[in-house]
């Protein structure tokens, strides 16, 4: 059942993870403060991606031409909030990993816990079966060699 609510709340963040993106470009584009940062951001995709292009096509890259502030604004913003999209599925993805590696730990170590009982067990029945060797040898007249 623990493992069905997680799944669910795995899914209902990634579904609201959208509509917060959404709120944080919005941010991203209103505030004058997030505006520059947005706006660098902006420019800096942009001439990253200039740049792949241009070497991508087998041409030397010279300069990339800086785009106009309202349009690195709206490229910076698309990325702040496709980021947020992104952090979140990794983030959620990482958890699901980390909770996976800790379930099969939990079954290893139960399974190295039983194969000990197991052992330990047979180590009492062989310790058992020896006594009980040894009771009835003590009973039994010694040996006579052959003659």
């Amino acid at each position: 059942m623990a493992e069905f609510m997680f799944k669910i709340g795995a899914l209902l963040v990634r579904t609201l993870s959208k509509p917060v993106s959404n709120r944080l470009k919005a941010y991203a584009i209103e505030h004058p403060t997030t505006r520059q940062w947005t706006e660098g951001i902006g420019q800096t995709v942009h001439t990253a991606t200039s740049t792949v292009n241009v070497l991508a096509s087998g041409n030397m890259v010279v300069s990339i031409k800086p785009l106009e502030a309202e349009k690195a604004l709206a490229l910076g913003a698309d990325f702040v909030s496709e980021f947020f999209i992104f952090a979140v599925a990794g983030s959620i993805v990482l958890v699901e990993y980390q909770r996976q590696l800790a379930k099969d730990e939990d079954k290893s170590r139960r399974a190295a816990e039983e194969k000990q009982q197991a052992k330990d067990l047979l180590d009492e029945r062989l310790n058992a079966m020896s006594e009980r060797l040894e009771r009835i040898e003590r009973r039994l007249p010694p040996e006579r060699p052959p003659q």
